[in-house]
C-alpha cells in the first residue's frame, strides 16, 4: 500500500491509476474526479500521504479543500509527518484488536509519534461509541465473520491428513471451490442490498448444490468403502460443511439484519454525526461537508466488499 502497510487485504487503490483515470478527463470534470480518487485511496488503502494529495490535486486545490472539511468533520487525523488517516478504519481496528489496534497505525503511519497516538486513542475511542462507530460495526466488521468462514478448512484439515496428503489435498480443492462460489454469492447479495426472503432463496439453493457436490463432487468420496490411512473420510468432511454451514447461518443472519432498513440508517446517522462535528468547529458550507462525508463513507463501504473479496480469495 502507498505510504505503508494496507490494513490486511491486497485490494489497494493505486495513485498511478488514479492519475491515469484524470489524464482522460475533461479539464471540467478533473476537479470532480480528484476528490473521488482522493477518497477512494482513504477507503481502500485506509491511509494517503500528502505527497500523494499533491500528485492527485496537480496543483488544484481541491484536495487541500476536501481533507479540511473531513478533519472538521472528525472522518480524518493526520500526523506530524505528513500521514492523512482514515477514522473509519481506526475505530475498526479499535473495535476489532483491542490493544493491537496501536500495531495497526503503526502500519499505515510508521513515523505516528507516541502522543500523537495517545490523542488519536482519545478521538477514536469517542468515535468507536458515536453513530460512525455503529457505521463500522454493520459495514467493516462483517469482513471478519467471513474471514473465519474462510478458514475453516485450514483450521481443521491438518487434523485429518496425516499422510496421504495428495488426496486429501485434491478433495480440500474441490471444497475450495464451492466455498468460493458460496462466499462470491453472500458478497452478491450484499452488494445489492438483497432483501431477506432472496437470501433464503440463494442459500436454499447453495443447499441443493452442496448435497448434489457432497456426493458427486471429490471423487473419492463417491467410494465411501475406500479406506486408506491418512484419507479424508467423508465423515471428517462432512464435520468441516457442517461447520461452514454454521458460520455462514450465523452471517446470513447479519446480512438480514443489516439490509432489514438497518442499512441506509446507519449510514445517514453516521454522516449527520460527522456533519454535526463539523458545524461545532465553525464549519459553515455544511452542503460541500455533506457531500465530503457522505463520499468517503460510501466509498469505505464499497471497498470493504472489495477487501472481503481479496481475503476470501487469498485464503
Amino acid at each position: 500500500m502507498s505510504g505503508g502497510s494496507n490494513h490486511g487485504g491486497d485490494e489497494v487503490a493505486r495513485v498511478e491509476d488514479i492519475l491515469l483515470e484524470l489524464s482522460s478527463e475533461k479539464p471540467g470534470k478533473q476537479r470532480s474526479s480528484i476528490v473521488h480518487g482522493i477518497a477512494r485511496l482513504l477507503a481502500y488503502n485506509g491511509v494517503i500521504t500528502r505527497g500523494e494529495l499533491g500528485e492527485l490535486s496537480r496543483g488544484s486545490s481541491v484536495g487541500r479543500q476536501m481533507l479540511s472539511f473531513l478533519k472538521k468533520s472528525g472522518l480524518v487525523f493526520e500526523t506530524r509527518s505528513g500521514y492523512i488517516l482514515s477514522v473509519p478504519w481506526l475505530v475498526y481496528f479499535y473495535k476489532n484488536y483491542g490493544g493491537g489496534w496501536t500495531e495497526r497505525v503503526r502500519r499505515l503511519a510508521p513515523y505516528i509519534q507516541e502522543e500523537e497516538l495517545q490523542e488519536l486513542e482519545e478521538l477514536i475511542a469517542k468515535a468507536s461509541r458515536s453513530p460512525l462507530g455503529r457505521f463500522v460495526e454493520a459495514y467493516i466488521s462483517i469482513m471478519g465473520e467471513l474471514q473465519e468462514l474462510a478458514s475453516i478448512p485450514s483450521n481443521r484439515i491438518p487434523k485429518y491428513c496425516t499422510t496421504n496428503l495428495e488426496l486429501c489435498f485434491r478433495e480440500l480443492l474441490h471444497y475450495s471451490k464451492w466455498l468460493l462460489l458460496l462466499v462470491a454469492r453472500i458478497l452478491e447479495l450484499y452488494s445489492k442490498s438483497a432483501k431477506y426472503g432472496e437470501v433464503i432463496e440463494q442459500l436454499n439453493r447453495m443447499g441443493k448444490d452442496f448435497i448434489e457436490f457432497l456426493y458427486n463432487g471429490p471423487e473419492r468420496l463417491e467410494k465411501p468403502s475406500v479406506k486408506e490411512e491418512g484419507y479424508m473420510q467423508p465423515s471428517y468432511f462432512n464435520a468441516i460443511v457442517t461447520e461452514t454451514a454454521v458460520a455462514l447461518k450465523r452471517h446470513a443472519t447479519r446480512l438480514y439484519e443489516l439490509h432489514r432498513g438497518r442499512r441506509a440508517r446507519l449510514l445517514e446517522e453516521a454522516i449527520e454525526w460527522a456533519l454535526e462535528r463539523y458545524r461545532k468547529a465553525n464549519g459553515r458550507n455544511t452542503s460541500r461537508a455533506r457531500y465530503y462525508i457522505s463520499l468517503l463513507l460510501r466509498e469505505t463501504a464499497k471497498a470493504v466488499i472489495a477487501d472481503i473479496s481479496t481475503r476470501i480469495t487469498l485464503s
